[in-house]
Parts: structure tokens; C-alpha cells; sequence
């Protein structure tokens, strides 16, 4: 039995150059793990422009530099959408900025409060 929306993940999946067989992997993963948990630091230095992100589409892609923050939330941007597509329960903690975040509940202000904490800049110090 599925609790994951496969055709939503599928097409989401496939719009991000997904091959079949990594699809049907992570549908499998998502029924067997059903929540996940992302503890991401916004701190101070997450500023720093050590960070790659990569660019472009179709088939020319090229790396290039950019902040922590920015090559972060481009990966958990993605991951979000996929939280959202699949209704997969997925926590998102701050360390900063923004009280704990799920996605996956079918909520459209947390996806939405979410995406803003990720356009704001990180600041404050790593309470860990």
C-alpha cells in the first residue's frame, strides 16, 4: 500500500530530470520512511561565498560560486517541492529564523511561510 501521491511525485520528479528507476527508489523510500526531519542552519555564516550552485537548462549546466545559503536553499527548495507533491511529511527546523516548518499536510501557508524564511538572509549565531 502507498501513502505517497506516486503520480504527483513522478511528474515533479521527471520535471527535474529524475530517471524512472531513481523515481520508483524514492517512492519505495517515502512509503517505507513515511516522515523526515531537515535541521538546517540559517546562522551568520551561512553567508559565507563558498558555496556552488548549479546553473542552466536542458543539457548545459555549469557550477557556479555562490553563498552557503543560497547553495542550501536551492537544495531545500527542491526538497520541499517534493515534500509538497508527494504529501510527505517533512519537518523543516531553522536554527534562527523561523519556528519548525512542516510540509507535506496539504497547508499552503507553510509552504508559503517556508520559501520566505529562504529569501530572508541568514543571521545569528549556530545554537548547537
Amino acid at each position: 500500500m502507498s501513502i505517497v501521491n506516486e503520480s504527483a511525485v513522478k511528474e515533479y520528479l521527471s520535471a527535474n530530470r529524475w530517471p524512472n528507476g531513481l523515481q520508483e527508489a524514492l517512492i519505495k523510500g517515502i512509503n517505507r520512511f513515511p516522515a523526515r526531519y531537515f535541521i538546517c542552519d540559517d546562522s551568520g555564516s551561512m553567508i559565507a561565498s563558498d558555496g556552488n550552485r548549479l546553473v542552466g537548462s536542458n543539457d548545459h549546466f555549469k557550477v557556479v560560486p555562490c553563498s552557503r545559503w543560497a547553495e542550501l536553499t536551492d537544495s531545500l527548495k527542491f526538497h520541499v517541492g517534493l515534500a509538497q507533491s508527494a504529501a510527505a511529511i517533512s519537518e523543516f527546523r531553522l536554527l534562527n529564523n523561523c519556528p519548525p516548518v512542516t510540509i507535506g499536510t496539504g497547508d499552503p501557508n507553510s509552504y508559503a511561510m517556508l520559501l520566505d524564511a529562504f529569501d530572508r538572509s541568514p543571521s545569528g549565531g549556530t545554537p548547537l
